[in-house]
């Protein structure tokens, strides 16, 4: 139905498959992930990160305040799915995350 709707209008849709993650969770915990593993590295501190993403993409929240904001553990899952899912590095949890959620209290 809706896709008709976008068709009469000439907008071409596609539908996207049932995935882990859906779309923008899947984006923005790849986004966290790299954040993760660019403060493993030292090239950069989680506030930078953050500053930077607002600063240079607008984005609303840097990749460290949205882990905050979903909890570390939950951007850690949606990322192990993904991995278990397709295998690709891309999904592949940073070290420094899976610290994170270690060391967060049970």
């Amino acid at each position: 139905m809706v896709a008709a709707v976008f068709a009469q209008a000439g907008v071409t849709t596609y539908a996207a498959t049932d995935a882990p993650g859906l779309i923008t969770a899947r984006t923005l915990a790849v986004i966290a992930n790299e954040a993760w593993e660019t403060t493993l590295h030292g090239i950069a501190t989680a506030d930078d990160i953050d500053l930077a993403m607002k600063l240079g993409t607008n984005y609303p929240a840097g990749p460290f305040e949205w882990t905050s904001a979903w909890g570390p553990g939950t951007v850690l899952e949606i990322l192990d799915r993904l991995w278990a899912t397709y295998h690709d590095v891309r999904y592949r949890a940073s070290r420094a995350l899976i610290d994170e959620v270690d060391s967060q209290p049970r």
